[in-house]
């Protein structure tokens, strides 16, 4: 039996999530798994600690660090002016395309606004 811990990320295919998972011991458990794009996970050579970004359509990239994927701490947020703007939104749709399969794709609607009134 392998005896190494073993972190892969994951991507649902259906539900368009990532994230992380470990395996150890035999036993596979969820260390993070959002509806955000979660990737560049980095371990600290000597301790428990990681790092990782978060980002999606209308989040800018935004770095995090975790001891235990329970609580998190931001390191950097990029682009903090994005928080006086409502971009838009993507959503995650079902649709059946022409051939007769079931898909799922994001859709994306730009929308750029300053909060609480329209940009010309």
């Amino acid at each position: 039996m392998i005896q190494k811990l073993f972190i892969f990320s994951a991507y649902g295919d259906k539900t368009k999530k990532f994230g992380y998972y470990k395996f150890e011991k035999g036993k596979t458990e969820k260390l993070i798994y959002d509806d955000l794009l979660i990737n560049r996970l980095a371990k600290a050579k000597d301790a428990n600690a990681f790092i990782y970004v978060k980002q999606d359509y209308h989040v800018s990239p935004t770095l995090y660090a975790t001891d235990d994927f329970i609580s998190e701490k931001i390191i950097v947020s990029t682009n903090p002016q994005q928080q006086n703007y409502y971009w838009g939104k993507s959503e995650l749709l079902s649709f059946t395309n022409t051939k007769g399969r079931n898909c799922r794709e994001r859709f994306s609607i730009l929308l750029i606004t300053r909060r609480g009134k329209n940009i010309r």
